[in-house]
């Protein structure tokens, strides 16, 4: 039996008119009464995805006091990595999750190797405002708290970062990429070819490429720095 997220989360007797945005659909009443499996972008079942969890105040989880911010799931993040015993680890982020990963760096960046960011928005430029506009009633829920990213917050984070952007996404993804490089010189990019904003469903065997790759390069390089001069091992010196 095959279950499929795409297109599980456009039946129309699941998710009345599914091809509208509608925040309001993940909200905690509404949530408890859908079928469990009726969301599930990571996976289902028994042998679903440890790092699963719905962010506070969706899909029935408990509503958290005061705005939304960036930095509870962050922090929810770091209590993860902690229970499992995990003190660095290479972080990815897509969509909202990547402010998320951004704002976990930020605040947290002795627990982050590298920030791999697929699809970050951006809030600033002519495809955001226009997003921004769009979405007015969220974005002045949001405005309440603390969604805000800028130099001062980029200044925190030394580790290595990738932009992953589909090639036929929209522009407020690319504005995105933009931004990531004036706070982030060194980062690197990787384009999926043909993929829109859900480019890890529509090429998953690409971004999982362009992940590996990145990482790959990270495991090498500090394996360099751990060599000493003419190859010299400097580990306990």
């Amino acid at each position: 039996m095959i279950l499929s997220p795409w297109v599980t989360h456009r039946r129309a007797d699941l998710w009345p008119d599914p091809h509208r945005f509608n925040p309001d659909r993940f909200e905690s009443t509404a949530a408890a009464n859908r079928h469990r499996y009726a969301y599930f972008p990571f996976a289902a079942g028994v042998r679903g995805c440890i790092g699963e969890h719905h962010r506070r105040g969706f899909a029935g989880s408990t509503r958290p006091p005061g705005p939304p911010s960036t930095e509870d799931p962050a922090d929810d993040a770091v209590g993860l990595l902690n229970h499992l015993g995990i003190d660095r680890a290479h972080v990815v982020g897509h969509s909202y999750g990547a402010m998320i990963a951004l704002s976990l760096a930020a605040t947290h960046p002795t627990r982050v190797r590298s920030l791999t960011l697929l699809e970050i928005p951006a809030f600033a430029g002519p495809a955001g405002t226009r997003f921004a506009d769009g979405m007015a009633s969220l974005t002045q829920r949001y405005a309440e708290g603390d969604a805000t990213f800028g130099l001062e917050q980029a200044a925190a984070i030394a580790c290595p970062v990738l932009s992953v952007l589909g090639t036929a996404s929209a522009p407020l993804f690319a504005e995105g990429r933009a931004q990531l490089h004036r706070w982030f010189p060194q980062c690197q990019n990787a384009d999926i070819t043909g993929a829109t904003h859900h480019l890890q469903m529509q090429a998953p065997g690409a971004v999982a490429a362009a992940i590996a790759a990145f990482l790959r390069n990270q495991v090498a390089a500090r394996l360099d720095g751990a060599q000493g001069p003419r190859g010299a091992d400097t580990h306990g010196r």
